[in-house]
């Protein structure tokens, strides 16, 4: 939604082959907004433009996010200018 977007502009986002290796408890400490944001963008990301790396995450395969960064951020910016 147009908050969760505003609190992770406003965090700044981090690279996905960096997110990727977050430990649980990052996701529970001071950053659980941002980083819950994130997730949810990079979700979203990937079932538009990278459906087949849903199946690989789903069968626990590991998958090559190298390269995604600048598709990501893209598709990001354009989420964040509608709200």
């Amino acid at each position: 939604n147009e908050e969760q977007l505003r609190e992770l502009e406003q965090a700044r986002p981090i690279f996905i082959n960096d997110f990727v290796r977050l430990g649980r408890e990052a996701f529970y400490g001071q950053n659980f907004k941002a980083l819950y944001a994130q997730a949810w963008t990079v979700v979203h990301f990937l079932f538009e433009y990278e459906p087949e790396m849903i199946q690989e995450l789903l069968r626990q395969e590991q998958i090559d996010v190298a390269g995604l960064d600048r598709e990501w951020t893209s598709h990001l910016q354009a989420m964040m200018k509608v709200v």
